[in-house]
């Protein structure tokens, strides 16, 4: 009997915990966040599996006098072990996105739309302490729409 009950478990325990390791490539993002992109970028970005627990989603306006361009950004965040964003500039490119490289240096992806050129980052950022604070490993997105003048 116990043999029998122990080849019962183990299959299930394999079925329900087979995949947690690999990163969800399906889903979509929370309503809230879904609205802000549409209110703040024109559209949805893709899904990444964000942690939903700490997924957050915040807005700043973009002014000319600070930002040297008028627009909307709007980034979102999670504290997160695992890396969601390391394959997301395929699944931009995939949504008419073209890889650049900005100002700066760093590697982005845009494409123009009717509002305005939409510029998106993605970034995981490991643990690290500075000055006796630590800021927890996490994902980011940052998408910046600069409005046509």
């Amino acid at each position: 009997m116990k043999k029998l009950l122990f080849s019962l478990i183990i299959p299930l325990l394999t079925v329900s915990c087979g995949d947690s390791t690999s990163p969800v490539e399906e889903g979509e993002w929370r309503s809230d966040i879904k609205a802000d992109m549409i209110l703040y970028l024109g559209e949805v970005l893709p899904f990444a599996n964000f942690n939903e627990q700490t997924l957050e989603g915040e807005y700043t306006e973009l002014t000319i006098e600070e930002y040297g361009e008028n627009g909307n950004n709007y980034c979102i965040t999670d504290d997160n072990e695992n890396n969601v964003v390391i394959d997301y500039g395929d699944k931009l490119k995939a949504k008419g996105f073209k890889s650049a490289i900005d100002d700066i240096g760093y590697e982005c992806y845009e494409k123009s739309t009717s509002r305005g050129k939409l510029v998106v980052y993605a970034t995981w950022f490991p643990e690290s302490t500075v000055l006796d604070v630590t800021a927890p490993a996490g994902n980011q997105i940052d998408a910046y729409l600069y409005f046509n003048n």
